[in-house]
């Protein structure tokens, strides 16, 4: 499945808190933390972020239980990537992530729920284009489109 994607069907928000859509979304928020705190660089404000930081942590993404080694790689290629684009950008590193809790570029609306009580919340693709609206505010223009296309690549 394409857990930044689209939903498929109308569903209203309750719903989809029950399946695993959002399971796979909180992952996949989860994941650009990890590569954000791991390979953002040393802005980053976690501690310690020196070389002993990657040496204690980065056995973390080595598993006896990966399908192959190419799979293992192309996962902490990806994570150093996502890492590398969002840096110390907690802006951004926000911006992402809540595209990707909504559907990164999912158009389709939240539906209103009787049991709960949801305010009318931005659509995926309304998240992703606040994405895009930050990059282009403090980035030049060239630059925005390309962060903006690698951190769409990466969810879709």
């Amino acid at each position: 499945g394409n857990p930044g994607g689209d939903i498929g069907k109308k569903q209203s928000v309750e719903e989809i808190y029950n399946t695993n859509l959002i399971k796979s979304r909180f992952l996949c928020c989860a994941m650009a933390a990890v590569a954000v705190r791991m390979f953002g660089g040393p802005d980053v404000d976690c501690f310690p972020h020196n070389h002993q930081f990657y040496q204690k942590y980065t056995f973390l993404l080595k598993s006896p239980w990966a399908s192959s080694l190419e799979f293992e790689s192309e996962a902490e290629n990806t994570l150093r990537n996502l890492g590398a684009t969002i840096g110390a950008d907690k802006r951004m590193e926000v911006l992402f992530t809540s595209a990707i809790m909504r559907g990164f570029m999912d158009i389709s609306p939240a539906q209103p729920s009787s049991t709960l009580r949801t305010p009318d919340l931005l659509t995926g693709s309304q998240f992703s284009l606040l994405l895009f609206r930050y990059l282009k505010n403090n980035r030049e223009q060239e630059e925005s489109v390309t962060i903006f296309q690698k951190l769409a690549s990466l969810v879709q």
